[in-house]
């Protein structure tokens, strides 16, 4: 990754840059990222089909996507785009009008993309672990099989044929994972 502004800056002076393309703050360093494929924002719009209808019917949150900006860290400050989040019932008066989310969402998704590096993959979901997350799912559509962390656990695999499921975060949720990545 590339850094495209010189000096530290914070999230708030980030947000007021505007719109650069896609990019994450590190350490205060504006950082550029590839555009996602078409895969990607087809697997992303697939999950958001599977959960809006759940969270409608059962009240626990809202689903959003797109390169969600997440606050993961202060001095120096870190703003990562996450593909997709589940914000619960209790956080929605956290959520700023406008702006990044100034806490780690229970439920934070990332899908791999052409380009992605593993290494960049897992440092963002120990981020997101370590700033509060419950559940972080990495969807790898070229393998069919979504990787699944939670706070002082072991990763697991959910492979094609297996069933997804909400665990404790999302009560009552299951996805068939064959279902994330159909056309």
């Amino acid at each position: 990754m590339q850094a495209l502004a010189p000096t530290c800056i914070t999230a708030d002076q980030f947000w007021n840059l505007g719109d650069l393309g896609p990019c994450e703050l590190i350490d205060g360093e504006v950082v550029g990222m590839t555009p996602p494929d078409f895969e990607h924002g087809r697997v992303e719009g697939g999950l958001g089909e599977r959960l809006r209808p759940f969270l409608r019917r059962t009240g626990l949150g809202k689903f959003s996507s797109g390169e969600v900006g997440i606050i993961t860290r202060r001095n120096p400050d870190r703003v990562r785009g996450a593909d997709a989040v589940v914000v619960l019932t209790d956080q929605l008066p956290q959520v700023p009008t406008h702006g990044y989310l100034p806490f780690v969402p229970a439920l934070v998704v990332e899908i791999i993309s052409f380009h992605d590096r593993w290494s960049e993959i897992h440092e963002k979901v120990e981020e997101y672990l370590a700033g509060g997350a419950r559940l972080v799912w990495v969807l790898d559509s070229r393998r069919r099989v979504t990787h699944v962390f939670r706070p002082g656990m072991p990763e697991s695999q959910v492979h094609s044929g297996q069933i997804l499921s909400g665990e404790d975060v999302l009560p009552g949720l299951e996805i068939p994972v064959d279902t994330l990545f159909e056309d």
